[in-house]
């Protein structure tokens, strides 16, 4: 298996070569979509008429994702109900892989909502992205993300259409490796290939020049 070491806090994305890229004329599946929300839904966020609820996916099957860790943010605009300066949402599906209800005081932009798996809890967190040459997006591909805690957690799963991985969330900054292709029992190691790395905090396509190479500190993107 292929190893890509990464000794970051959990603010940076991997850009790898080798992965998948969408098939022509096809829409490859991402991680969330929006389903009709009324007020006997299910448990409500926030207050406010207008209301929007999901469905948390796996992108490699499309299919719903129950009782699975998530995390929830907008690319423009504040979460009213989040307090935390990473204004991102962390939740549990239901039985059926939707989220919560979340209520808004005025209609949110229906694009920008990023959904996706999450690995962990705290206000620390980011989510790693795979890229091509020339930043195209890697869908579908394997992963396995090891959070270097005591055990350590893992989480396997497959890259969404904009080549985004599940949301890695801790307490306090954590040492964080990405490794290729699933691996259950995947463990933190001293070893491994460098990879190349970008700020990938929004679903938004990082700049080209925001490059950090293993063992250099991080950017703080003040944050977090």
């Amino acid at each position: 298996m292929k190893r890509i070491h990464l000794v970051l806090v959990l603010a940076l994305a991997g850009v790898l070569a080798g992965c998948a890229s969408a098939p022509s004329g096809s829409e490859p599946p991402g991680f969330g979509s929006l389903v009709d929300a009324d007020q006997d839904a299910g448990p409500l966020v926030g207050q406010g008429a207008h209301r929007v609820r999901f469905v948390l996916r796996d992108p490699h099957t499309g299919e719903p994702l129950p009782h699975h860790p998530y995390a929830l943010s907008h690319g423009s605009v504040d979460l009213p109900f989040v307090a935390g300066e990473k204004d991102v949402y962390q939740g549990i599906t239901d039985g059926r892989g939707r989220t919560a209800v979340f209520a808004f005081d005025q209609p949110p932009p229906r694009e920008g909502f990023f959904l996706r798996p999450r690995l962990g809890e705290g206000d620390h967190g980011e989510q790693f992205r795979l890229t091509l040459p020339g930043d195209e997006p890697a869908f579908a591909q394997a992963y396995t993300l090891v959070i270097c805690t005591d055990p350590p957690q893992r989480y396997l799963g497959y890259s969404d259409r904009d080549g985004h991985t599940a949301y890695v969330a801790s307490a306090q900054a954590e040492r964080v490796q990405l490794f290729l292709d699933h691996d259950p029992d995947a463990t933190c190691t001293d070893e491994g290939e460098n990879a190349s790395a970008k700020h990938a905090g929004t679903p938004e396509p990082p700049p080209d020049d925001s490059g950090e190479d293993e063992g250099d500190e991080p950017a703080d993107d003040g944050r977090g």
